[in-house]
């Protein structure tokens, strides 16, 4: 399920050797039956320099605030076109 989720992983982690390193990562979410992509950037909240996120005990982990970020994003989008929806119905 996690490589359904984290699509080509490999391609997105970062590489000092290749230098393709882009600063985006793209996630997919089951919903109604089909996959939704979500694109995010590798901007994470801190305060202190600590992470404000669920985070790994690993300290140089950092996919599962990722994918966290991106579900956020995700739900965020879909309130917005569900409310929209909802009001041009209501007009």
């Amino acid at each position: 399920m996690l490589l359904q989720v984290i699509p080509e992983y490999r391609q997105q982690e970062w590489d000092s050797e290749n230098n393709n390193y882009v600063g985006i990562f793209h996630f997919r979410f089951w919903r109604f039956g089909q996959w939704m992509d979500v694109v995010i950037d590798d901007l994470l909240p801190t305060c202190d320099n600590e992470l404000l996120c669920t985070q790994s005990s690993v300290q140089n982990e950092f996919w599962i605030p990722f994918v966290e970020k991106a579900y956020a994003k995700y739900v965020k989008n879909n309130h917005v076109i569900f409310i929209s929806s909802l009001n041009s119905v209501l007009d």
